[in-house]
């Protein structure tokens, strides 16, 4: 009979959940389509919220209080409408939202729009100073000569948070994916762009990280790292963490943060029970998925954010990115370079009867496979004369983040403490020396590149070993399953170190060092060197302190409105 009064008191509690979850998905929802939600949507979202909310909080608040009181000396005694605990289940709601707002900017504030991130800010503030005075005036309601009137106050308080929900809601419009309607040609005859074009020369190495280059280049293995760190800048880029797959290197190419694109967490869902009411939410839900939502489908974005190669096509320049696929068996003949490359890095495995050291094998060959095609067809591109002669060369090398992502374990052992000492002395070694076969590749790109062009080296994310609870769900966190049967993941970067960025060339401030700079910062920079115009539009940075003052001088910066939408898809993350 004391469970059920205390549920029966713990409504009103839920009933508030409702209402205060309706408002933070009203301010998050990012349906391109949908427009304002007041009121159309209204009476849906909050009905699926009362049905959903209410029975869970009058139910678990209670449990949890009989928990608390399970040791008391003193019997709880109840009514079946009590002020004082409805107050109090209320306050312990409100608690629990506050706590939820928080931890949703922690994981996902780089996810979501200026205006809602601003909106929720605001809201978890809120939420905060008045779920702690309702407290302080409930606290002084024990008193009996001054219960009603305290009480009155802490209700007051309460409801401010919802009534302040409900307007940011209703006020907050989806973000504006229009662009200017101005050509690429238009924008640079109107800036008038030099006829000069600089050679540029772009190698993304994935998963590299200052963390591992730097004790590699200080020991005298990485003289191409050390060039460039000496005689350029070198910064460690601020990546995106807790978020969706790409969501990082598609910032990192595109320029434009993870909220703008067609990877950031805009999942459509649909309120069960309401076939024509469909939301896009930001954060993930916000205590609102799976419970009173099924999934509908994601992506479908309206526009996609040009990529850096597009932006160069836009202006006319000859732009090359070479992203070759991963070969779909390791075990097909492989050349005499690859073999020797393979015998180099595994220097002495176990036994060949050994199913692990196969598996390790096959993911080494994976990697230098398609590093050694991407060598090829970079070399091919920087090598092209005439009117197919390119002005700018990108060239992804993923097999890095293969062998971090698996080799981590033994590289670290001390980290994972169950790794036997043979395997950690001839499994270790092999990101180093993956390393420095990837350094001798960036000698030969940037030799043919040409010592006027410019080079860059980034990554969007370091690797860290994964946590507990990955280790216990046997996947990492980011969805992907071990592929290699005996062999699990040991590394990740769902939330990893930062990547790097070093910058080589004419007009560079040698041994420059950048802090705070950021993924998006790649694409105004990358912009600048080739002597075209910045998108006031881009959420991005030029790195002016990785530039000599006199070249800075010397170079203008220009500027156009924006640039159009890139016609060719993200190129997706591995």
């Amino acid at each position: 009979m004391l469970l059920m009064k205390l549920c029966v008191n713990a409504i009103p509690a839920g009933l508030y959940t409702a209402l205060c979850v309706t408002g933070l998905a009203m301010l998050v929802n990012l349906h391109p389509a949908s427009g304002h939600l007041w009121p159309s949507a209204l009476p849906a979202i909050l009905l699926t919220c009362a049905l959903i909310y209410v029975p869970l909080v009058a139910v678990v608040l209670p449990l949890l209080l009989l928990t608390v009181r399970f040791f008391a000396v003193r019997r709880l005694s109840m009514t079946w409408v009590h002020p004082k605990s409805m107050v109090w289940f209320s306050i312990a709601a409100m608690g629990l939202l506050t706590a939820a707002c928080h931890l949703n900017l922690r994981y996902y504030d780089d996810l979501i729009p200026p205006a809602a991130r601003e909106g929720l800010k605001l809201t978890a503030m809120l939420l905060a100073i008045c779920w702690g005075a309702a407290s302080i005036c409930a606290g002084l309601a024990q008193a009996p000569h001054r219960a009603r009137r305290w009480r009155s106050v802490a209700v007051c308080l309460l409801a401010a948070p919802a009534v302040a929900l409900f307007a940011a809601g209703g006020a907050a419009a989806p973000p504006d994916g229009s662009r200017p309607a101005l050509t690429g040609q238009a924008a640079a005859a109107e800036q008038g762009l030099p006829d000069g074009r600089v050679r540029l020369l772009v190698v993304e190495i994935e998963s590299a990280t200052m963390d591992q280059v730097l004790p590699l280049v200080a020991s005298g293995r990485l003289p191409s790292f050390s060039r460039l760190l000496k005689e350029g800048a070198s910064a460690r880029l601020n990546t995106i963490r807790f978020g969706p797959d790409g969501a990082d290197r598609a910032a990192l190419l595109s320029g434009m943060p993870a909220w703008m694109q067609d990877l950031s967490p805009r999942q459509t869902i649909r309120l069960r029970g309401f076939a024509m009411t469909d939301l896009q939410l930001a954060p993930r839900g916000v205590l609102f998925v799976p419970l009173a939502a099924r999934h509908v489908e994601t992506g479908s974005a309206q526009r996609r954010p040009p990529t850096l190669d597009g932006l160069c096509r836009a202006l006319g320049m000859q732009a090359r990115w070479i992203e070759p696929e991963a070969p779909a068996d390791a075990g097909e003949a492989r050349d005499p370079g690859l073999e020797r490359a393979l015998r180099r890095i595994l220097e002495s495995p176990p036994g060949s009867d050994d199913a692990v050291a196969r598996s390790l094998e096959g993911i080494v060959a994976r990697g230098l496979q398609v590093d050694f095609l991407a060598r090829a067809q970079a070399l091919a591109a920087l090598g092209e004369e005439g009117s197919r002669r390119a002005d700018f060369v990108g060239v992804s090398l993923p097999g890095l983040a293969e062998v971090n992502r698996y080799f981590l374990r033994y590289q670290s052992p001390e980290e994972f403490g169950d790794v036997p000492l043979e395997e950690a002395s001839a499994y270790g070694p092999a990101p180093g020396r993956y390393y420095e076969m990837l350094d001798e590749i960036l000698a030969e790109l940037a030799g043919a590149a040409g010592e006027q062009a410019h080079v860059i080296v980034v990554s969007a994310h370091g690797v860290q070993p994964v946590t507990l609870p990955e280790r216990f769900g046997g996947q990492l966190a980011w969805g992907a399953s071990p592929a290699e049967g005996l062999v699990t993941p040991s590394g990740s970067w769902w939330q990893g170190p930062d990547g790097l960025l070093l910058i080589h060339g004419p007009g560079m401030l040698a041994g420059s060092r950048l802090e705070d700079a950021d993924l998006q910062d790649l694409v105004p920079t990358t912009l600048y060197l080739l002597g075209l115009p910045l998108g006031r539009d881009m959420r991005g940075r030029l790195l002016r302190k990785a530039f000599d003052p006199g070249h800075l001088e010397a170079h203008q910066v220009l500027f156009i409105p924006a640039y159009p939408p890139d016609p060719l898809p993200l190129r997706p993350d591995r």
